[in-house]
């Protein structure tokens, strides 16, 4: 396999998500998770979180929720 190969954005085929005391706290699907390399060598994801906070009250959420 060539590093070309991985050229492009492909989506996640999903993710556990744990606690810090090492609970599952949901199991993600095949998305909302993507990632994206380029011809550059550059590589970003984009995972998010269904279950999350919503930002539409920032007032309401904690220091580390934000």
């Amino acid at each position: 396999m060539d590093k070309q190969d991985l050229v492009g954005t492909w989506r996640g085929a999903g993710q556990k998500v744990f606690n810090a005391d090492g609970t599952l706290r949901s199991s993600r699907g095949p998305s909302p998770s993507y990632i994206l390399y380029t011809q550059s060598g550059h590589m970003i994801v984009l995972a998010t979180d269904p279950e999350g906070i919503s930002a539409a009250e920032p007032a309401k959420m904690s220091d580390a929720d934000k």
